[in-house]
Formats: C-alpha cells, structure tokens, sequence
C-alpha cells in the first residue's frame, strides 16, 4: 500500500526479479488560521474574573488554551496589565505547529469605594502637621515637623493610599485647609490686700479671669485652682480659708480650651478680720430677784446677743 502519514518514505517496486527503491516524502501541510484573531482588552476592576479568548474558528483538530504571564489559568480578576499567550495544539505528524498568539489584557485600577474626601482642619499657631491627627489612609506630604504656619487658612497636601493598593487607586496630592487659629491668652484680675469679716464660712478674694477684650472666660475656657496658707505653714491647702487670720492666697487658671494658653498664678494677701461682737447695756439692766435668776437671765441674753 501507499503511506498516508507525512514523513520520509523508501518505496520498494519489484518486476520480475528485479527491483528498486524510490525515496518518497509526504510533506506536513499547514493549518488555515488565517481567520483567526486574537486582539488586545481592556475592563475596569470590579471583582470578576476577566478572560481573553481568539476570535473565529478553529481548524478541526486543534485546540488551544490561554497563559496570562505564562501561567495556565481561565482568567485574572486583580487590577494589572497581563500577556496573555494563545497555544495551539493539533495533528503535529501531519501539520506544521501553529504560532502562538499574543495579546494584552489590561484590568484598570478604579477609584476606592471607601474613600472620603478631606476638606479642613482646626490648628492653632505654633502648632505643626504632627499636632493634627489624620483619618485612616491619609498622610501628609510634608514632613510632620512642619509648622501650620500664620492664623487664618492655610493649604496643605495629602495621600491617600487605600487598603488595597492592587485595585484601587492611591492619590497623591490632595489639597486640604487646615484653619490657624491664633492662641490666646487670659489674665486673671485679682486685687492685693483684700479683707474680709469672718462669718463662719469658707471665703475668697473677689477675682476675675479675662482675655484681651476683657471678657470674662472663667467658666468656658478655664478651670480655676485656689489654694491658701497661713504665714506661718509651709504648705498650702486646696480650697477656701475660713477662720480669721492673714492668708497668703494663690490663684492658679488651666485651660480647658486649646485655643487659651494656661494663665500664669496670681499670690496676694486675703484677710479674713475677726468678727467684732458688741453686748447691748441693756442685757444687763435686770431687776434683782435671785442671785441664780439675775444669772440665768443674762447668759440668755448674752447667748441670743451672740447668735
């Protein structure tokens, strides 16, 4: 019989007793591809598993799988730019090899979902980029140790780096406000010297704490501390004197507010004067009865003169 396959063959003819050899060769034919394409894609990221296959059909007999950066898979999902590789396998005895086919698919980063705009900040003058703590995800491009700068509104810039960096988008260069407010300042108004009666209750010097439009702050941006000692102890007490004597009184204001430095402490003189206790004569003009009566009476009437 004939050969079918290709290949190089030796023919044998024998006639009579003679015979000879023929060299004969069946030569590989070449598959008909030439409607086939494989063109370049590209998608937006969203979660799904992205593919790219050839255009048109296959020769009978051949088959073909897909390499995205030479490893065989069905597709890629992840943000990022792939070769892909079209291999074609078929009858390699009798066809030449197809060529593999190359093509791009690109899978572009979107935006993050999550992200949220800045828009501004509060800061007060001395402060530096360090003093203002930012959301998750953002950094400053300036060094921490930058100065906020003057009072009023100041432009500064920020990164954004997401989570996912292989999908989503970072940004770089993001202005934001950062509003410079100026740091005040209080005093506490205070006379020296001042003096008082006793009267059996905690008492204090008159006081006030102002800033500079002389406005009282006291209760919105201060706390304030007393604290007194006689001349003669060594420590002071927290709190109002009450009974009579000379008292060294200090004044101490802590800000409740960034915006107010801490006032400096006030010491001054606050006396509290003895009470002065004055007997009308008339507790004492009581007619005889007893010696024990005439007594009684008047402790009774010293005792509700006192009261």
């Amino acid at each position: 019989g004939l050969p079918k396959n290709a290949g190089n063959y030796i023919i044998t003819i024998s006639y009579n007793s003679e015979s000879i050899d023929l060299y004969y060769k069946i030569n590989r034919n070449q598959y008909n591809i030439s409607e086939i394409t494989f063109t370049d894609a590209s998608y937006d990221y969203d979660g799904t598993e992205k593919t790219l296959t050839i255009d048109g059909t296959l020769p009978e007999g051949v088959s073909v799988q897909y390499k995205y950066d030479d490893v065989v898979t069905t597709g890629v999902t992840n943000a990022g730019t792939y070769n892909v590789t079209a291999e074609f396998s078929g009858d390699s005895l009798n066809y030449e090899a197809i060529s593999p086919m190359n093509a791009s698919l690109v899978i572009n980063q979107i935006d993050d979902p999550s992200y949220v705009a800045l828009t501004s900040f509060e800061a007060i003058a001395g402060q530096t980029l360090g003093d203002i703590i930012l959301p998750s995800n953002f950094s400053w491009v300036d060094p921490l140790t930058t100065p906020v700068g003057a009072e009023g509104q100041n432009t500064f810039y920020v990164n954004y780096t997401p989570n996912d960096t292989v999908n989503y988008k970072s940004l770089t260069d993001l202005p934001v406000i950062v509003n410079v407010a100026f740091l005040a300042s209080a005093v506490i108004v205070v006379n020296d010297n001042q003096e008082v009666v006793y009267n059996g209750l905690p008492q204090y010097p008159v006081y006030s704490i102002v800033d500079s439009s002389n406005t009282n702050v006291e209760s919105t941006y201060y706390s304030l501390t007393l604290e007194y000692k006689l001349a003669s102890d060594s420590e002071y007490t927290t709190g109002y004197p009450k009974n009579a004597g000379v008292y060294n009184v200090k004044i101490t204001c802590a800000s409740n507010s960034p915006l107010y430095l801490d006032s400096e402490e006030v010491v001054l003189t606050f006396t509290i004067n003895k009470k002065v206790i004055s007997l009308n004569t008339t507790i004492l003009e009581q007619n005889y009865d007893s010696a024990n009566r005439t007594w009684a009476l008047l402790s009774t009437l010293i005792k509700s003169n006192l009261s």
